[in-house]
């Protein structure tokens, strides 16, 4: 059974192979090879726009890539690009299929652009091998195609190529020309000043750079006397935005909180003859009282008795652990009648007296601090100080590629490292190693 049923999808594999291969060569039917590399191209630009706007500059870079190998093409083959496709031979007609196709993937699958876009610089990478190399000027590769985040005052491109040192090749970037150095006929490097380079805090910006060079003239006669014309190639490099991205920081801290009420302590019995008799009345177990609210905020009250009453709170002598008070007692006179007759006895006075007055407790408490919230730089440290008291806190980081990266301690990004201290969180930026 397992051998019918991986029999039956082999053919299924064989005939959609099939379907999509016939699909992909009547992609570009009827058409001049001119309209279809355009329309590859177009499909480029396209990708260019969808990834520069989530941030994928290596989608970005190698879409770019793509295109210029087929600009490129297109100028080395300007006798091929008013025929037919049809016309052009079987290995340049399969490059632009499978790059129209791997563009349509790459525009419609976004977790996998990259993988289709690199995919399409393979392709079209193929194409150089059919350049005509002989004594003309082409532009074959440049490099870098992304402005180093923490780039000095200056940029250099290097640009690869043929015949280049006859071309006289001249950059310019925002009517500024770069400085050039011509390394030999295949390469040359031009420097630039970043401040021509305009950037956007928050997402990538494409920058085009100008490069004009002459080259040999098509036709028998014009290459025959070395005529030569002026081309302009335009050249865009990737600027990384200003920001890193932004951060949420939210910290939880543990404190002691006062925490208060009105209390009355349990009355307390005062004895004696004409006499002032003191006691101190105790908080409950865990609390005090609290005498920072001042002698006002307690008060004395009777509580039953006999020749006595409750004379008042002595504050001087009292602390948090104990207020003291006393009473004033008097004799107590007692009749009782006896067979001789009334008899007069004399007893100590009594009274229960009781305090009144706010106690408080230290209490521990959990709170989030307000959130902290701002932009990470490529160019400085962020330090973020870590509150007294931390039980947990969490960094919350939105690259300017839609990534969202939480840290609860030391930990590393593509783009910066966390790193995490006594006193507080730092942020380093890291100069990207895929550019």
């Amino acid at each position: 059974m397992l051998a019918k049923i991986l029999k039956g999808n082999k053919k299924v594999i064989a005939v959609s192979m099939l379907l999509l291969m016939s699909t992909a060569h009547a992609q570009f039917a009827g058409i001049t090879a001119g309209v279809a590399a355009n329309q590859v191209m177009s499909q480029l630009d396209g990708l260019i726009g969808s990834a520069q706007d989530a941030g994928d500059y290596l989608a970005v870079r190698a879409a770019m890539e793509a295109k210029g190998v087929i600009e490129t093409w297109k100028e080395a083959n300007k006798d091929l690009l008013d025929k037919a496709f049809s016309e052009l031979d079987n290995q340049q007609q399969q490059v632009f299929n499978n790059a129209r196709q791997l563009a349509a993937q790459a525009n419609a699958d976004v977790d996998n652009r990259l993988k289709h876009t690199e995919a399409i610089v393979t392709q079209a990478n193929q194409l150089i091998s059919t350049l005509p190399l002989n004594k003309d000027t082409y532009v074959l590769q440049f490099t870098p195609r992304v402005i180093p985040s923490q780039a000095a005052s200056t940029f250099t491109v290097r640009v690869k190529g043929v015949n280049l040192d006859a071309a006289e090749p001249v950059m310019t970037v925002a009517d500024t020309k770069a400085d050039r150095m011509i390394i030999g006929p295949t390469e040359v490097h031009y420097t630039l000043p970043l401040s021509q380079f305009p950037r956007d805090a928050n997402k990538l910006a494409v920058v085009p750079l100008t490069l004009t060079y002459n080259r040999l003239k098509d036709g028998f006669w014009n290459r025959l006397v070395g005529s030569r014309e002026v081309v302009e190639r335009q050249i865009p490099v990737v600027a990384l935005p200003t920001n890193i991205g932004s951060y949420n920081y939210v910290a939880v801290v543990e404190t002691e909180e006062k925490q208060t009420q009105q209390f009355t302590s349990q009355p307390q019995l005062f004895e004696g003859r004409n006499t002032n008799k003191q006691d101190v009345a105790k908080p409950p177990q865990d609390w005090q009282w609290d005498l920072a609210q001042g002698v006002g905020a307690f008060s004395q009250s009777g509580h039953g008795g006999h020749a006595g009453s409750c004379n008042g709170i002595l504050i001087n002598e009292s602390t948090k652990d104990g207020i003291t008070h006393r009473a004033h007692l008097d004799e107590q006179r007692r009749v009782r009648m006896t067979w001789r007759g009334p008899r007069v006895t004399y007893g100590a006075g009594r009274q229960n007296c009781a305090v009144t007055g706010p106690i408080f407790k230290m209490v521990k408490v959990q709170k989030t601090i307000p959130v902290t919230t701002g932009v990470v730089a490529w160019t400085e440290d962020l330090r973020l100080p870590i509150p007294a008291g931390l039980k947990s806190h969490s960094l919350e980081v939105t690259t300017f590629d839609g990534r969202k990266r939480v840290f609860t301690g030391t930990g590393n990004d593509k783009f910066f490292d966390v790193l995490q201290s006594t006193s507080q969180l730092v942020i380093q930026p890291r100069q990207p190693t895929d550019i």
